[in-house]
């Protein structure tokens, strides 16, 4: 089976006020441990409800509840992000999906956001696939 099992994003520009990119999953503080990290879509349903509103974006620098743990980050030119949508067994296939992968960007203030992604799948991709799978 095809799985994108790892995202890489890229900042192309900088983004003077908003726009960033918030990694929902990540818990800064220790606040969670690890067993939410471990949970289902029980836990995570709900998170990833509330999380693609400009009220999961940070305000006056910080985050508000109940995303306080999350990692926000500023768009900078030239940085890039990665994270693991899900495991891959040794033998190349997929495995659970990681709730805690859930992400969301925050609408820019002054300009526009440019960026980019490369997903890695634990199979190989046709240019013909590729292409159908974005359309």
């Amino acid at each position: 089976d095809d799985a994108r099992f790892m995202t890489v994003f890229f900042f192309l520009n900088d983004v003077t006020e908003g726009g960033e990119t918030v990694l929902f999953g990540t818990d800064l503080n220790g606040t969670y441990g690890k067993e939410r990290a471990l949970q289902g879509e029980e836990v995570w349903g709900e998170i990833e409800s509330r999380c693609q509103s400009v009220a999961s974006c940070p305000r006056n620098g910080t985050m508000p509840p109940p995303f306080s743990t999350a990692l926000a980050v500023k768009p900078r030119r030239g940085t890039a992000l990665f994270w693991y949508n899900m495991a891959i067994d040794s033998k190349g296939q997929p495995g659970r999906f990681y709730w805690s992968s859930i992400h969301g960007g925050c609408p820019t203030r002054s300009e526009e956001k440019w960026a980019a992604n490369i997903w890695l799948h634990n199979t190989r991709q046709s240019e013909e696939d590729s292409v159908e799978q974005e359309l």
